[in-house]
């Protein structure tokens, strides 16, 4: 029975094609307003847009109100409150196992799967939160816009009505979102000034700006912990769990963007830097799901069968709804005179959309006979495996590569594999050039290869997969991964936009020539980063990333040798799998 599978896992498997849907449907928005603009006479009928997509993972929710639905008096939780309206919206919670206080609260009932409950808000710069401490204890503001819910309600609903997730909503002022997960977050009560108790597990897409806090009491400009030489709320103009001040602030000042001051803005360090306020913050509490633990893949799959075919149902009606506006455009240019500019045409969004693949061999299939990536090569034979690849527009030259057809919606090319220590990769310039190990088992492609897959076989993606030794799995997604030449030293030119669950430790080598222990071509000027890493990579100052390091299994005490991303265990912790994969990219632009 997977009816309660755990949250993690949801967005481990399901994550990247859910987050082709959303583009999906923003591509169909943003075509609308090409259309309208376009509109040719002034007496037509603009075309209605359909209401505009939140930024989460799943925001569709086509649940029907259910008959003769028994709402529960009073509610305690947002689940609760919306259990037979469905609708997000403002609702009164009754804290009975507490104070038996009832107060307001905006539930959220469509974002990131929905039930949420919000405990801060920033989204206009109303309201003011370089408040006292009584102000932060009670809570403040107006709960339709910018409030925060108050610190004794906080520790009721994290301490009396079973484990809560939270999750953090952060959204820049070019529309950029992003957001920070965390499994078990739990607050004290007031003898322990609200300290920050627990957060659990992190996963998402905004970096963790948060674990360091872990342990800390509330402070506030009037009320200071006294655990840091700075009074972190005065200088940083809100209230929070500060640690040493600098990782986060969303209840600093709301200055719209980049500024000059310091640090007083309402930031967030993972996604960006400290003096950049975003525009849009929400911390967010539900009742976490229970983890069904016997529960495999394939029994989920079946259970969420029905969100997928919810969603599939939306696209193929968004679709159909652009065929009649494209014809109704199509048709007014028509009998428009002296209209010369025909319609783009309007892109049909891609199926299947998720990672799901009980896709049958297709009867009378003619393989490609010559395939020039894994989409091809597996065509007809459907099965992940080592095949045959040739780059027919650069050099005819035909390599062996490993296909994952399944993983992360499939047609995969590994260009690097560890999983077991088997093979050494403290290897000279010539064998990272030309690839070296095991297809079946450890390997490195090749240079060569890589500069030829990325520049003459259409758009690449990269997926950085990893896995640690307590069994957490992680992914790094980039958009536009691009090699260069041999006279470049195979400088790392593109990577294009990152997401994923992994953190972003690649971006720091963007415009970075490959480098080994006998070829030094790194920026750091004291140091030659291969040879002290054991490992050849695109290294511009040896410390973000290092996944051809010593398979060294967990934590090391030996300083950045072991095979480790920064953003996933530190520099200290050597990974059990690290696959670096490539594949063209889909027909869903990103945006």
């Amino acid at each position: 029975n997977c009816e309660n599978f755990d949250d993690d896992v949801v967005h481990l498997h399901l994550f990247g094609q859910i987050e082709n849907v959303k583009r999906s449907l923003e591509i169909v928005n943003n075509r609308l307003d090409m259309l309208n603009k376009r509109t040719v006479t002034s007496n037509e009928e603009k075309i209605e847009k359909p209401q505009k997509l939140l930024k989460s993972i799943f925001d569709i929710r086509f649940d029907p109100l259910p008959k003769d639905c028994t709402s529960i008096n009073p509610p305690s939780t947002c689940a609760e409150a919306t259990k037979c309206t469905r609708t997000s919206g403002i609702y009164s919670i009754t804290d009975y196992r507490f104070s038996n206080q009832t107060f307001n609260v905006y539930c959220d009932y469509n974002s990131y799967e929905g039930d949420w409950l919000y405990i801060l808000t920033r989204n206009d710069g109303t309201e003011n939160f370089n408040r006292p401490w009584t102000d932060y204890v009670q809570g403040f503001g107006n709960v339709a816009g910018e409030f925060w819910l108050g610190l004794e309600k906080l520790y009721a609903l994290t301490n009396y009505y079973g484990p809560q997730e939270l999750n953090v909503h952060i959204e820049d002022f070019d529309g950029n979102a992003k957001f920070a997960r965390y499994d078990n977050f739990v607050i004290g009560n007031a003898t322990e000034r609200y300290k920050l108790k627990s957060l659990g597990r992190y996963y998402g897409t905004a970096g963790d700006s948060l674990s360091r806090q872990l342990g800390r009491a509330f402070t506030t400009y009037d009320s200071d912990a006294k655990l840091w030489p700075t009074d972190c709320a005065k200088y940083r103009k809100g209230g929070y769990w500060y640690a040493d001040c600098s990782d986060a602030n969303p209840t600093g000042r709301y200055l719209r963007g980049n500024f000059t001051s310091d640090y007083n803005g309402c930031f967030w360090t993972a996604p960006g830097k400290r003096l950049y306020s975003v525009k849009t913050f929400i911390f967010m509490i539900r009742r976490k799901k229970a983890r069904a633990e016997s529960c495999d893949l394939e029994e989920f799959y079946k259970y969420f069968f029905g969100h997928i075919e919810s969603v599939k149902k939306s696209v193929e009606i968004l679709n159909a709804r652009l065929d009649i506006i494209t014809d109704r455009h199509l048709e007014a240019i028509v009998q428009t005179p002296n209209s010369e500019k025909p319609l783009d045409p309007v892109p049909y969004i891609p199926k299947p959309i998720f990672d799901i693949r009980y896709d049958d061999t297709p009867k009378h299939c003619a393989a490609t006979k010559l395939p020039s990536n894994c989409a091809e090569a597996t065509h007809c034979i459907r099965s992940s495996g080592i095949y045959n690849i040739t780059v027919k527009r650069y050099n005819d030259q035909t390599f062996q590569a490993f296909c994952d057809k399944h993983n992360f919606e499939g047609d995969w090319l590994y260009i690097l594999k560890r999983v077991d220590g088997s093979e050494y990769f403290n290897r000279p310039w010539s064998d990272y050039v030309k690839g070296f190990g095991n297809v079946g088992g450890e390997y490195w492609l090749g240079l060569e290869h890589l500069h030829a897959l990325t520049n003459y076989n259409g758009p690449q993606e990269l997926n950085v997969y990893m896995e640690n030794f307590e069994g957490r799995q992680v992914f790094a997604r980039y958009d536009n991964f691009v090699v260069g030449n041999a006279s470049e030293n195979y400088r790392l030119k593109s990577l294009g936009r990152y997401w994923g669950t992994a953190g972003d430790s690649m971006f720091n080598q963007l415009g970075c020539q490959f480098s080994t222990y006998d070829f030094d071509n790194d920026q750091s000027k004291e140091t030659n980063c291969a040879a002290a890493r054991k490992g050849g990579f695109w290294f511009k100052d040896c410390a973000k990333a290092n996944p051809t390091g010593l398979y060294l299994r967990g934590k090391y005490t030996k300083l950045y040798e072991g095979a480790y991303w920064r953003t996933f265990g530190g520099e200290n912790y050597s990974q059990k799998t690290i696959i670096f994969m490539i594949r063209r990219q889909t027909s869903v632009k990103y945006l």
